[in-house]
């Protein structure tokens, strides 16, 4: 019961902090724009005299009876079109604590140790080094990033050291990874600011190609331990862009093992043998790993489309949601080019119901698959129904969005 109560608690808490943050990123839309905003995203509707009124309270009456799902995702639409810095760490949080695979503690210790031996900010002074993890890192904490005019770089020892002064004029050096630590307080960041840090490190803009590849090999001996990797995933100015990757999370490697080359695969056949394969999980009452499978292969067939547009992902992190929405983009899914290529108005607005229809299918796949899979700490038990529908319904999604693609690439659209 105690425990019961706790779980009960911490959703309660998580649901005050979404619906708070929610209030303070809309409330800077004026009030004569609120209701028409608020309706968009599929709230109730309201009289411009009640924003007027209390902007703060029109939007807490629509959204405080709402579950924490659903505020996730409307959290998620909303910073779509409004960033804010507070919704997205909410957002980040909340999608972090459901990872299985984490980099652990020991990892990163042994990490820091390697860091600490080698030249951390390659080609850029410490200034621009510092600048650039501000802006790639930092952007999760006010508090850190007022930390940084107070380290100073000095020589010291014939060693160029980074050092801060403490309240008692103390001056307190820092290694490398010393550095590192007090900057991003690692422990207390999200995995995803530790990717990117670590992705920084390998970047183009800081380290030479030869350079950074001895560094991603490096990286790789210890963070693989956690089932991780840095691969490469796009070059810039035909220099390698590496990312940090489940070493093993791809349906595309479980089907295909190491090729490098196993997206070319992807086909109609491609869909239609995973959609069976999901099946054959399902009559072996092995539910968690249908949906897994399903949501993986939505994954691997938006990548896949959008890579075939050379359109970069590496933002979207695997949400099925914004992968979506990058998929409008490439094939004319969005409401004004349909608007544009379908004259008939009814046609018009059912194509675009249909695709409004199609994002809230995808971004359910991912919801499903996150409180039912075997990609996360599973907080709700699935059954041969729930399988059903989330098998069935990315069957549909790819079928349906790999057809188009194939449709427009036959027309050269």
């Amino acid at each position: 019961m105690v425990h019961g109560s706790e779980n009960i608690k911490n959703t309660r808490e998580k649901k005050l902090k979404f619906v708070n943050a929610i209030s303070s990123c809309l409330y800077d839309i004026k009030a004569y724009n609120l209701p028409k905003v608020c309706t968009n995203y599929g709230l109730e509707k309201g009289e411009e005299s009640e924003a007027y009124s209390s902007k703060n309270n029109y939007i807490r009456s629509r959204i405080d009876h709402k579950s924490l799902e659903e505020l996730i995702s409307l959290a998620e639409k909303i910073l779509h079109d409004y960033y804010d810095l507070e919704l997205e760490n909410l957002i980040l949080l909340e999608s972090e604590s459901n990872l299985i695979k984490k980099i652990t503690d020991l990892t990163l210790l042994d990490l820091f140790d390697y860091l600490d031996q080698i030249s951390l900010y390659g080609r850029l002074n410490s200034e621009e080094f510092l600048l650039k993890i501000k802006e790639s890192c930092i952007a999760w904490s006010s508090e850190k990033i007022s930390l940084i005019p107070s380290l100073t770089c000095t020589k010291y020892y014939n060693k160029w050291s980074w050092f801060y002064t403490d309240s008692f004029n103390q001056c307190h050096f820092l290694d490398n990874s010393g550095l590192v630590k007090e900057i991003l307080e690692l422990n207390k960041l999200p995995q995803s600011k530790i990717f990117s840090f670590i992705e920084l490190l390998v970047s183009p803009e800081i380290r030479r190609e030869e350079d950074a590849k001895i560094v991603v090999e490096n990286i790789n001996k210890f963070i693989s331990k956690d089932g991780f990797l840095l691969k490469q995933v796009d070059t810039i100015s035909n220099k390698p862009i590496f990312k940090i990757k489940e070493s093993s999370s791809k349906i595309i490697s479980q089907s295909f093992g190491n090729n490098l080359d196993a997206k070319k695969e992807i086909s109609s056949k491609f869909i239609i043998e995973h959609i069976e394969d999901c099946k054959k999980y399902i009559e072996q009452n092995k539910y968690y790993d249908a949906i897994s499978d399903a949501r993986s292969l939505v994954e691997s067939v938006f990548e896949y489309i959008l890579e075939e547009h050379n359109v970069s992902y590496d933002n979207c992190n695997g949400d099925l949601g914004k992968l979506f929405r990058e998929i409008k983009k490439v094939l004319n899914f969005e409401a004004q080019n349909l608007k544009t290529k379908v004259k008939d108005e009814t046609l018009q607005e059912a194509f675009i119901k249909i695709s409004g229809s199609l994002e809230q299918i995808v971004m359910s796949i991912g919801t499903i698959s996150n409180k039912m899979s075997k990609r996360h700490s599973r907080s709700s038990e699935s059954f041969e129904h729930h399988a059903l529908l989330a098998v069935n319904c990315a069957y549909t999604v790819c079928n349906f969005v790999f057809d188009s693609y194939n449709y427009q690439k036959s027309k050269n659209l």
